[in-house]
């Protein structure tokens, strides 16, 4: 091989060098702008995320406190000691029923559902076993007053609805698991399901 050729080959190896030099150099610019471009979305997501465990937190804890304010409401209540009726203080039951119903409300926006669903189902039967004890009330107070027959079917109705007292301890439980789980694993999907058990 000739000088001359030998020249070329050496030319060709070092053109095809920088070439790829040069590539290289174009696809890891092209990363970096990439991952600087996606930086500030990163920054964000966690700072959305940041806010909404700290929402959801605050909501949890706004929902249990009205929780604690209406089972201090019912306190008195048993369901064989129709007298009992008397004691109850059916305006703060009814505030604090409300205050459980817009709470959940709160939660359910926030999410997630596991959390959202048991939220729901409280505040729902807190607002019928506290409608249940307005009407038994009701109903006693005209019997008293006016000689009207004691009727408690609707107060009946509602109590039914309302379901059984160790279902509401059994929701409470499902709730306070969930939140429990969502609170240490803050990636929970919306619709994940947690078991009580």
């Amino acid at each position: 091989m000739s000088e001359a050729q030998i020249a070329i080959v050496v030319a060709c190896i070092g053109l095809i060098g920088a070439i790829v030099a040069a590539v290289a150099a174009i696809a890891s610019a092209r990363m970096a702008s990439r991952a600087t471009l996606r930086q500030p979305v990163t920054q964000a997501e966690a700072t959305h995320a940041q806010w909404l465990m700290q929402q959801r937190q605050a909501s949890y804890e706004e929902f249990i406190s009205s929780w604690e304010q209406w089972i201090s409401a019912i306190s008195h209540w048993t369901d064989d000691e129709i007298p009992l009726l008397r004691e109850l203080d059916i305006p703060a039951m009814e505030d604090a029923s409300r205050q459980l119903t817009t709470r959940a409300v709160r939660i359910a926006a926030l999410g997630p559902d596991c959390v959202a669903v048991p939220s729901h189902k409280l505040a729902r039967s807190a607002a019928l076993f506290t409608a249940a004890k307005r009407e038994a009330r009701t109903a006693v107070a005209e019997h008293r007053d006016n000689g009207v027959a004691l009727n408690l079917s609707r107060h009946r109705q509602l109590s039914d609805a309302a379901g059984p007292w160790n279902s509401r301890q059994e929701l409470y439980r499902e709730f306070l698991a969930a939140v429990r789980h969502t609170l240490v694993s803050p990636s929970v999907p919306m619709t994940e399901e947690v078991s009580v058990r």
